[in-house]
């Protein structure tokens, strides 16, 4: 996530059939309308279209590692918002 001048981004990457960065998307918006609360709502669907757009292109999921997995099931790793 990004935050300058009252804008906020959200965005999330692409992956190649390399499992490397291929592209990414985003959504942005004056503060106003994208705000803490909408964040991590906005942040989940970019980041699922994200993975829909690297399964629809041949791409691969870059696997996690084992303290990242172990973090994401407590809650403590927070998507790519991105």
């Amino acid at each position: 996530m990004t935050s300058a001048d009252g804008l906020r981004c959200v965005a999330a990457v692409v992956y190649s059939d390399c499992s490397g960065p291929l592209a990414a998307i985003s959504v942005s918006g004056v503060t106003s309308r994208v705000t803490d609360e909408r964040l991590p709502v906005l942040g989940k669907v970019v980041r699922e279209v994200a993975d829909e757009l690297t399964v629809a292109l041949g791409g691969v999921m870059p696997r996690r590692s084992l303290p990242e997995q172990s973090r994401a099931r407590k809650g403590e790793l927070k998507d790519d918002l991105a």
